[in-house]
């Protein structure tokens, strides 16, 4: 079978979630079907699309310039009234460069990752999916809680228009997935019980523990270090709870790892905090540290960075919002409200190496039996081509 893959980013390098679920879906759905990718960036990528066309039939990079894309957000999010998640990634001219790949392909089934890219091959006659991934809506509800007033004005402005597009976006398409159920609730259509629960997965087999690698650090977090809820994240570690922590442990040393650290995220840097921004091998984050800790008090979905580390075997702490799209049990991993109670589990963990010990193994086994990418791709190719 034919299937035509629509994603808003160039699927490589696995440097996003968006980028490493779709990256993993067309790896394995390639095992069986043709897969024919057309992506949006910024520029043309060769060496990125060297490495897809190892999975693909064929890669068409449709190049949208910044300065384009912020003349139409301006222009659709004012004239169609799309939200400007939608409008950024739109182009009249790259749609009929789209259509006509669709006539010339003739897919049996069309994949469209996000709400970015529906816009292109809503109501088509083949049978069309799209991966809402998570519900962007109520990432953008939590932002508002930590933004400054002007902010706060423009995040609701766009929340309202999101929630609303993606009910309506709903009925352009056959067949639609998510990655959770919780995050399925906030899609306020009628018949959000049919959008199907696609999972997210994780190599365990290359995300395995690393014995050999040196515990430099106490605590790490990784992640797109200008992605505002990682920003947050990493300013709560260095300026609520590294105060607590050092008077139990002066000398403690937490590691925030990442691309494009955001100038916050720079000024963090101190005699107890390394900032090391981009790493070759992020597995060199997890193995280095004792503690994998995740204070994420905004965004939505679920978090890879979490799994990645639980597969790790190192233990892990994050809060009840993470957890909602996780589901992981307390056998498996910590949960924490506060910098207080974030701050107990460290000193517990630190303090009893065999604690961190089965938590690790726990973890690893908990990701396991959840998060195998060839299973829950499994669940996306039941109805991609009906």
């Amino acid at each position: 079978m034919k299937l035509l893959v629509l994603t808003s980013r160039v699927p490589f390098p696995l440097d996003k979630g968006d980028k490493l679920r779709v990256y993993h879906q067309l790896r394995i759905l390639s095992q069986r079907h043709d897969i024919h990718l057309i992506a949006l960036g910024e520029n043309k990528d060769e060496a990125a699309t060297n490495a897809l066309k190892k999975h693909c039939v064929s890669v068409e990079i449709i190049v949208l310039p910044k300065w384009k894309r912020a003349i139409n957000m301006l222009w659709y999010g004012i004239l169609r009234n799309l939200p400007f998640q939608v409008a950024y990634f739109y182009s009249a001219k790259a749609e009929r460069r789209i259509r006509k790949s669709i006539q010339d392909i003739q897919p049996d089934g069309i994949y469209a990752q996000l709400i970015r890219t529906a816009e292109y091959v809503k109501q088509t006659e083949t049978p069309n999916t799209l991966d809402y991934m998570d519900a962007l809506s109520i990432g953008l509800k939590r932002r508002m809680r930590h933004a400054s007033p002007w902010m706060k004005i423009m995040l609701d402005v766009e929340y309202k228009r999101v929630e609303k597009y993606e009910r309506k976006i709903f009925d352009g398409f056959k067949h639609h997935s998510i990655i959770t159920a919780y995050d399925r609730e906030f899609i306020r259509h009628d018949s959000n019980e049919k959008i199907h629960i696609v999972p997210n997965g994780v190599d365990t087999s290359y995300f395995s523990p690393l014995r050999e690698i040196k515990k430099e650090y106490d605590i790490a977090f990784v992640g797109n270090m200008s992605y505002p809820p990682n920003v947050l994240a990493a300013k709560f570690l260095g300026e609520e709870l590294l105060p607590i922590l050092k008077k139990e442990k002066p000398d403690i040393q937490i590691l925030i790892a990442g691309i494009n650290p955001a100038k916050e995220v720079k000024k963090l840097a101190n005699s107890n905090i390394t900032i090391s921004g981009f790493m070759e091998d992020i597995r060199h984050a997890y193995a280095s540290s004792r503690i994998f800790a995740a204070p994420m008090f905004i965004g939505c979905g679920l978090q890879n960075k979490l799994m990645e580390a639980m597969a790790m075997e190192i233990p892990c702490i994050t809060t009840p919002m993470a957890n909602e799209a996780l589901q992981a049990d307390s056998d498996s991993i910590l949960i924490a409200k506060n910098a207080e109670e974030f701050a107990a589990h460290c000193l517990s963990i630190l303090q009893d190496p065999a604690l961190g010990a089965h938590l690790g193994k726990t973890g690893r086994q908990f990701v396991i039996e959840h998060f195998d990418w060839e299973r829950n791709t499994g669940l996306l190719e039941e109805f991609l081509f009906q």
